[in-house]
């Protein structure tokens, strides 16, 4: 596994990227979501997958699923993230997700999110661990 650290901005903020497998360019990548090419930031993928993850000190998101109120909250963020259609369904997803809940831990993050989700097998697999929809069940989190 090899990050690249500001690999990109997003939001106005650096964000971080893992890659899993050898480093290739994302032209060479076969991510797709509904038949279409996955249009990812930054310039590099891993040959297995990527995540990206960046952190923000103060997150506008639900304080708790059940109540709805709303704080802010420091998260760990990953708004992109792909495995390449070979490897899909063989664990990578639960274990770099476990590796950024550690992260998330270390920084004293409150929760961990997953944006913009447009593939309805992610949402399936975070009821399975932990995440929650949150604002229009596009966005995922858990709570750390």
């Amino acid at each position: 596994m090899i990050t690249l650290k500001n690999h990109y901005t997003y939001e106005g903020k650096q964000a971080n990227r893992l890659l899993l497998g050898e480093p290739m360019p994302i032209i060479d990548s076969n991510l797709r979501i509904e038949g279409k090419l996955l249009n990812i930031p930054g310039t590099t993928t891993g040959s297995i997958g990527f995540f990206d993850y960046l952190f923000s000190e103060e997150m506008t998101l639900p304080e708790s699923i059940e109540t709805g109120k709303i704080a802010r909250l420091k998260a760990l963020r990953v708004p992109y993230l792909g495995i390449e259609p070979p490897f899909q369904g063989n664990g990578f997803l639960s274990l770099i997700m476990g590796k950024l809940e550690q992260i998330a831990m270390e920084k004293r993050c409150r929760a961990v999110t997953i944006e913009e989700v447009k593939n309805p097998k992610l949402i399936i697999w975070g009821n399975r661990h932990g995440y929650k929809p949150y604002w229009d069940y596009r966005n995922i989190l858990r709570y750390v």
